[in-house]
């Protein structure tokens, strides 16, 4: 069998068609990468994200990053961190705690404000989740386990959700579900919608007791018998830098907005 090869008609150059500006991934995290920080509680030994809101210094993350729960009495308890920094382009600045510490809206809704002084700061634009379609692609930017640097991840908008507040089941929150990569750490970054180009949702784990099992892990690890076992030790170890897969949550910017200290 032989074949003939025939000159193609579109051999030669071939013309360029000027397609319409669109939005990737990539286009995301070039716009927004300065936008994001990273955010650690000395005093509490806890890190996360968090990203601008306002051009003057105000970032959003999630309540749990900057500070921890304690059961007193049969009643809860939150305790702030008092030694909060954030990381902005490589340089660490003292930040302030916006929100009221005896508040409960903020713990419910799992969100914090906070001032950092940087002169003029870019925020992120906001959409809304109602404006947001099942299968669009979303991206994820965040300080994930002991990264120092920023770090990219995308997925899907796999479903708009209405979950139960971590804390109090008779709330509940508007939510992005995506299978975008998150590890703890991605706490309280954006989640971008990349067809607008603007954030969706302050990103967060699948559910609180996940930070239970995870402090729980932690603790074991203290634990002389524990640490004696090399074995044990670096099982634990794996397990919590590395088991965290499958779908996630990224809560709707609109309670966090419409706290007093930002309206």
């Amino acid at each position: 069998m032989s074949f003939r090869l025939t000159r193609s008609p579109f051999a030669g150059t071939i013309p360029k068609v000027d397609a319409a500006p669109f939005n990737s991934e990539s286009n995301a995290v070039a716009d927004w990468s300065n936008s994001v920080v990273m955010i650690e509680c000395v005093d509490k030994n806890k890190k996360g994200t968090g990203f601008f809101i306002s051009d003057d210094g105000v970032v959003v993350t999630n309540n749990h990053v900057v500070s921890e729960r304690t059961l007193h009495k049969g009643a809860i308890h939150n305790d702030y961190s008092s030694d909060i920094w954030v990381t902005h382009r490589g340089i660490r600045h003292q930040a302030t705690l916006l929100i009221g510490e005896g508040d409960a809206r903020p713990m419910v809704f799992d969100y914090a404000l906070l001032r950092v002084q940087l002169g003029a700061t870019t925020p992120i634009p906001v959409t809304s989740i109602r404006d947001a379609k099942q299968g669009e692609t979303v991206v994820c930017l965040g300080f994930p386990l002991d990264f120092s640097i920023l770090v990219a991840t995308s997925g899907i908008i796999s479903a708009s959700v209405k979950r139960p507040s971590h804390l109090n089941s008779l709330y509940s929150l508007e939510a992005i579900l995506t299978d975008a990569l998150v590890n703890f750490g991605n706490s309280g970054g954006p989640l971008i919608h990349v067809k607008s180009n603007s954030v969706v949702g302050i990103v967060t784990l699948k559910h609180g007791v996940q930070d239970y099992e995870r402090t729980r892990l932690q603790s074991l690890l203290a634990d002389p018998r524990i640490s004696a076992s090399l074995g044990m030790t670096d099982l634990i170890t794996f397990s919590l830098n590395n088991l965290h897969v499958g779908l996630n949550y990224a809560i709707s910017l609109e309670y966090a907005l419409a706290d007093p200290s930002v309206t």
